[in-house]
């Protein structure tokens, strides 16, 4: 009688340890339908917005700028022109030079109406980082935070506030001290 009730238990073990496996197959499957299903989706969504874009050389196009990289009245895109498509990149280019890093389809956006930058107005000889571009096109003169990094304490005209004639300030080389300093107050 025991060994009949040992034999009925270890068969109800065996029988939900094989649904539990059973269980957890079936939501492993599940699992691995969605995550197909989420792909095709993104895939889908992706190439709907790469074919939306459709960006050809001289089209006009808008690039966000970064808060930081702009000031308070700055505006908030560089209106660009694509000058070169490798692959899925596009390098742009504005009236100061050509921008040197490449884009994406996603970081660009096309700007709409008649194109005002045209290929043969971006000076193709200079190359500029975004940032610099903003500067450029500032109607203050850019976000207007210099910052230097010197090692020496600010005595040769390498310092970068030295150059523009203005007094180190808290975000330059904060551990060691500025010789320029005493005579910028003078």
């Amino acid at each position: 009688n025991d060994q009949l009730n040992i034999t009925e238990k270890n068969e109800k073990s065996d029988e939900l340890l094989t649904n539990r496996v059973e269980r957890t197959n079936d939501i492993r499957e599940t699992a691995r339908q969605g995550q197909k299903r989420q792909v095709g989706e993104f895939l889908r969504n992706t190439a709907k917005r790469h074919k939306l874009v459709d960006l050809n050389v001289g089209d006009n196009v808008l690039i966000p700028v970064p808060d930081v990289d702009r000031g308070p009245t700055d505006a908030r895109n560089v209106l660009a022109v694509v000058m070169e498509i490798k692959g899925d990149k596009y390098k742009l280019g504005v009236e100061q030079g050509i921008i040197n890093a490449y884009y994406s389809f996603h970081q660009l956006s096309k700007a709409t109406g008649t194109p005002t930058i045209l290929v043969k107005n971006v000076d193709q000889g200079i190359k500029k980082s975004l940032t610099e571009v903003v500067k450029l096109q500032s109607v203050t003169g850019g976000q207007g935070m210099l910052k230097c990094s010197c090692k020496g304490g600010c005595t040769t005209s390498r310092c970068k506030c030295k150059q523009a004639k203005i007094v180190c300030n808290s975000r330059c080389h904060n551990s060691t001290t500025c010789l320029s300093w005493p005579m910028a107050m003078i």
